[in-house]
């Protein structure tokens, strides 16, 4: 997202699924998370896997560094910027 948007620093929230359980986006209060920056929630997410027993922080951590390089060769193979056509 940093590569598409030329910035990490972008707030903005996210409706969780799963907290509580059950609970869906289109409730009168549903959960949000809020956020300063992408690396931010990507944090949160590579941490949480860990809090709930899925993953070691080590296996987080390597993985959040894969998915940095997939995401910007990705941006920089496949992206195109949109040009205006009038």
């Amino acid at each position: 997202m940093r590569g598409v948007f030329g910035t990490d620093r972008i707030r903005f929230s996210a409706c969780s699924l799963t907290l509580p359980a059950g609970s869906t986006c289109d409730d009168p209060s549903p959960v949000l998370r809020h956020y300063k920056s992408f690396s931010q929630a990507a944090n949160e997410n590579a941490v949480s896997r860990v809090y709930v027993g899925f993953h070691f922080r080590d296996a987080a951590e390597t993985g959040t560094k894969h998915g940095r390089q997939i995401g910007n060769t990705a941006v920089r193979h496949f992206m195109q910027p949109v040009r205006s056509h009038g």
